[in-house]
């Protein structure tokens, strides 16, 4: 219409209605494809679920062998330092009654001071290994 008033503008005024039919006749294969893509996504989430799982276990298992080697390092340490110190006061005795020399005595300290750092690291081992441990269960 040439005008905005309501008369002419009534008369070019009117009602459009539209009907769409749509009839999948043939989709190329796109539905088969969405369902083999679905199902390939399906398996990829079975296997990283799996993956998963074993990489726990792994972390799990790992460090429950490092906390009982170390916990076993531990005591054998223990006993060793007993003897090792046992081994100084022998030598220093000896040294002293005038049957052995000072490198006996030096050796039996270095020995001593080993056991000790070997201790020392064992005990870290273990407090390490337990923390993985605490980590692989959750706590």
């Amino acid at each position: 219409t040439d005008a905005l008033r309501w008369t002419p503008l009534k008369q070019h005024s009117g009602v459009l209605a539209t009907f769409s039919l749509t009839i999948p006749v043939f989709d190329w294969g796109a539905s088969r494809s969405r369902e083999q893509q679905a199902q390939l996504r399906s398996q990829a989430l079975e296997s990283t679920r799996t993956l998963a799982l074993r990489g726990y276990a792994q972390q799990f298992s790992t460090a429950r062998v490092q906390t009982i080697s170390a916990s076993t390092r531990i005591r054998l340490m223990g006993s060793s330092l007993t003897d090792a110190q046992h081994n100084v006061e022998v030598s220093i005795a000896r040294y002293k009654a005038g049957e052995a020399q000072i490198v006996e005595v030096t050796d039996a300290q270095n020995t001593l001071a080993a056991q000790r750092i070997a201790l020392a690291q064992a005990i870290y081992d273990y407090q390490v290994a337990l923390a993985r441990l605490r980590q692989a269960t959750g706590q």
